[in-house]
């Protein structure tokens, strides 16, 4: 009776949150509502999101390169080899490496993250990789893959694999984050052999094809 209670004063949230970000099937009755799943309302959220992804895209690709602008519509990825000179490079790695900002911690199975956020509290002694997440045409990018007119948060990231004895680490496993399209970069300070878990993805799999929908709509926990 109580979470019925509870559900009733929070509908008018529940209902606006269908048309937001929102993807916990477990906290919200109506996105994780069997029924409504099944008359299609997860299949239709994944499209109006893909749709207004694209408009927002095609809204900021005017400064990107042709070439660019392709490889995302068609991989879901942009690589970028050697967009910094050696000795700015090195200045960059230099001020990773002596940042002394909060550091963030989780654990995920047997894998530690750590996070310093780049904030401008704490950039203001890092000219260079200031200046990096200030160029036009980084920022350019950044805007253009994430489908927003600002640059993503970012982060000094360290992974520490095999850090404790625990289960496997979910993040190792294939995986999509959420059921909208979304942009994360990395810059790497040194070269990631296979040995060493590097990033994994699927190309292609950012392009919601019917495959993908029925995927989607019959994923398990929409029908457990």
């Amino acid at each position: 009776m109580k979470n019925m209670s509870k559900n009733i004063l929070l509908l008018p949230w529940y209902m606006i949150q269908i048309f937001r970000q929102a993807k916990s099937f477990k906290t919200n009755p109506i996105i994780g509502n069997q029924t409504l799943n099944r008359l299609g309302l997860h299949a239709f959220r994944v499209v109006v999101s893909h749709i207004i992804m694209k408009f927002k895209m095609f809204s900021l690709a005017f400064s990107i390169p042709k070439g660019l602008r392709k490889s995302y519509y068609e991989k879901g990825y942009i690589i970028l080899d050697k967009v910094l000179d050696k000795d700015i490079f090195d200045n960059i790695v230099n001020e990773t490496y002596t940042e002394n900002s909060e550091i963030r911690e989780c654990i995920q199975g047997n894998t530690l993250t750590q996070r310093i956020h780049l904030s401008k509290n704490n950039l203001t002694d890092t000219k260079g990789i200031q200046n990096f997440l200030a160029q036009k045409n980084i920022v350019a990018l950044f805007k253009f893959t994430s489908g927003k007119n600002h640059r993503p948060l970012s982060h000094i990231q360290v992974i520490k694999n095999n850090y404790i004895t625990g289960k496997h680490d979910p993040q190792k496993t294939l995986h999509r984050d959420t059921f909208h399209p979304t942009m994360k970069y990395w810059f790497f300070l040194q070269d990631v052999g296979e040995d060493i878990a590097p990033f994994t993805y699927v190309e292609g799999s950012n392009r919601l094809t019917w495959k993908r929908l029925k995927w989607e709509y019959k994923k398990k926990y929409l029908y457990p």
